[in-house]
């Protein structure tokens, strides 16, 4: 599947995307060619389920830009993470504004 979206990669288009599903989206990851993440994340507890990162994925530090990541109606959280190292952590800075 890696060297497909390789190929696929090569030619003409915009981009490449994954709904939904969250094994190819591991395999992805591991083998390192996701170039942005575009993720909706819910204000919801449904209980166990299969996670995006489990345990074992290649560590990542991300990058998000603040003006493709917003809050939209019902609270859902719209994210667009960065991959900006694979295999490399960095918890970086920031603050959080209580008033």
């Amino acid at each position: 599947m890696v060297d497909e979206v390789r190929r696929l990669e090569e030619l003409p288009g915009r981009e490449l995307q994954v709904h939904g599903s969250w094994k190819p989206v591991q395999t992805l990851h591991q083998a390192g060619p996701v170039d942005v993440y575009r993720l909706l994340q819910y204000p919801v507890v449904i209980g166990t389920g299969k996670r995006l990162f489990p345990g074992g994925s290649m560590p990542a530090t991300f990058t998000t830009v603040e003006e493709s990541s917003r809050v939209l109606p019902g609270g859902v959280v719209s994210l667009t993470p960065n991959p900006a190292h694979l295999g490399a952590v960095s918890a970086g800075a920031y603050t959080v504004d209580l008033a």
